[in-house]
């Protein structure tokens, strides 16, 4: 009889403790929902970088950000088909459902930033590793030598 009451005890125990701890601040499902934007920054800041390439610039403005970057989350699924995958990786996983995106020169640097959904609406942000130089003024000076 003692040890089944000691048992139930302890399982009521256990019990309590991971429903208290899932939801106060710095529970699992934070730590999850911080990764979540993380990764998304992550990808974010490859696709900025590819996109550069392309274009020798990074959008100027919020508007043109959303409307040149959204189609690089469009993948293929198994069937050939395309998938928006925006929903899931950007408005499922910010607070405001979006990407607040900045820029003080589109030919060098960006800075990109939202809130995470977790009890502390935690700030995740990309930029890129470096700034940019601009490239053309180094090749005229170089054909101007010659």
């Amino acid at each position: 009889m003692k040890k089944l009451v000691f048992l139930t005890l302890t399982f009521l125990l256990i019990v309590f403790l991971t429903v208290s701890c899932s939801k106060n601040k710095g529970s699992f499902m934070d730590f999850a929902a911080i990764k979540d934007a993380q990764r998304t920054m992550t990808k974010l800041t490859n696709l900025m970088e590819q996109y550069y390439v392309e274009n020798e610039t990074y959008p100027a403005t919020q508007e043109e950000f959303v409307e040149k970057i959204r189609p690089y989350f469009i993948v293929k699924n198994a069937e050939g088909q395309d998938v928006d995958k925006w929903v899931e990786m950007v408005e499922n996983v910010f607070t405001d459902k979006t990407i607040h995106y900045q820029t003080t020169d589109p030919k060098k640097t960006y800075f990109a930033y939202g809130r995470a959904k977790d009890s502390n609406s935690t700030i995740v942000f990309c930029r890129p590793p470096l700034q940019h130089i601009d490239t053309t003024l180094t090749v005229e000076k170089t054909k101007t030598k010659k």
